[in-house]
């Protein structure tokens, strides 16, 4: 059960970051050691589980160790929501004389998962002087928008507490961000002159120079930009748009989707708003009767 003390609701959405890779035979290069602050929120509920003193040490290209036993990887700022999972490999060096045996690397969450130098599951043994890979995956699609801490923890064969914690850390932002958060067309006939306006900003970082339109998921209404309406701020580009009721909106209760397409070229939605209203039948053709006279 995924345990975390954000409870930020995503509006449908996932990330950028860096995904280092590695082969899981060996170290990759530019592997370095520094020092990070610890971090001022946890997500991952770290309480009854504090490392033990032990022959360990961890690095990595961009992964930080600070308190004794405790390491940490910043994936910076990623854009959500994504298909793309948040990655790191962490290097475990065995600097004792003894061979350890590391029995498993236990996530935090259900969202993240850690895999012990690749192949198949199972304990592995560390001679002295060698090291080990642990591969972390964390889905993006189950991440909240805010602080992210995702812990993994190392234990020794026989031992109740873990030999070392890590740390996956960083930010998620939502990659467009739409006003209002909902649109209201009340009651209205299909292809009636009623406009709503609609502003987008998307950032750039995610969608590049220049961001897509968002788009009407059912059809049920047009979308049309205001070219004199568009600004831009920091990484952020923002648009002004006219969405008017579809010719083509079916008669009933109206429950449509505009979406942003997701970062990245996925051939999926993204960020996104509900649009409702009750679209009514066919006003009548022609001027309306005369009042009878009495």
């Amino acid at each position: 059960m995924k345990r975390s003390l954000l409870s930020i609701a995503f509006l449908s959405l996932f990330l950028f970051g860096s995904r280092a890779s590695a082969d899981l035979t060996g170290v990759p290069a530019g592997a370095v050691a520094a020092t990070l602050s610890l971090p001022g929120e946890d997500v991952d509920d770290a309480s009854g589980a504090p490392s033990i003193p032990g022959p360990l040490t961890v690095r990595g290209e961009q992964t930080k160790p600070n308190v004794p036993n405790v390491a940490f990887y910043d994936f910076g700022v990623f854009g959500m929501p994504s298909t793309e999972p948040i990655q790191h490999d962490f290097i475990v060096h065995n600097g004792g004389k003894t061979t350890l045996i590391i029995d498993r690397a236990e996530p935090g969450c259900e969202c993240t998962t850690a895999s012990l130098g690749g192949g198949a599951a199972g304990p592995r043994f560390l001679a002295p002087n060698q090291d080990l890979i642990i591969h972390v995956t964390i889905d993006s699609k189950q991440l909240y928008v805010g602080k992210i801490n995702k812990i993994i923890w190392i234990y020794f064969s026989g031992q109740s507490s873990p030999a070392y914690t890590l740390h996956v850390v960083g930010r998620t932002i939502p990659t467009a961000v739409f006003t209002p958060r909902m649109l209201e067309f009340g009651a209205a006939h299909a292809g009636q002159l009623l406009a709503r306006t609609l502003t987008v900003s998307a950032d750039t970082t995610a969608y590049g120079d220049h961001p897509p339109d968002p788009y009407s998921i059912h059809g049920a209404v047009t979308i049309v930009r205001d070219a004199a309406q568009a600004t831009v701020a920091g990484a952020q580009r923002i648009r002004t748009y006219r969405v008017l009721l579809s010719k083509n909106a079916k008669q009933g209760f109206l429950s449509e989707v505009i979406a942003m397409p997701m970062a990245g070229g996925a051939h999926q939605p993204g960020p996104s708003i509900l649009v409702s209203g009750v679209v009514l039948a066919d006003a009548p053709h022609g001027p309306p009767p005369k009042a009878k006279r009495r």
